[in-house]
């Protein structure tokens, strides 16, 4: 069963009459190539929306938890040039919870504008 088949069987499903057509309603006579990579976006958009959006958000509390708790200890990195740099592992962690909390917010507002 191709994409075509399955959107219009799930219609006619949710309709409860026979109304679509794989091929004649669902795609106008397209190859199948043209639906399924839009429903793999579907199920890809899905996918974020229903289970990551809410894992990251649970990761963000997360890190902010380890952001208090590392407050203090000092963290050894390297420059490009290898030298030896210190800075707080709090400094570590806190870019990384940002750069999730930008991710998921740049997710809502394109969401909300489509």
């Amino acid at each position: 069963m191709n994409c075509n088949e399955v959107i219009a069987n799930r219609g006619n499903e949710i309709m409860k009459e026979k109304l679509l057509h794989p091929n004649d309603d669902v795609n106008k006579s397209q190859s199948s190539n043209d639906t399924f990579p839009t429903a793999m976006h579907i199920a890809a958009s899905l996918g974020i929306q229903k289970t990551l959006l809410k894992e990251l958000d649970e990761t963000i509390c997360v890190l902010k938890r380890l952001e208090k708790e590392n407050e203090h200890i000092i963290k050894i990195g390297r420059t490009h040039l290898q030298d030896h740099c210190g800075f707080l592992k709090k400094s570590a962690v806190g870019v990384l919870c940002w750069k999730i909390t930008e991710i998921c917010w740049w997710w809502h507002v394109k969401r909300f504008k489509s």
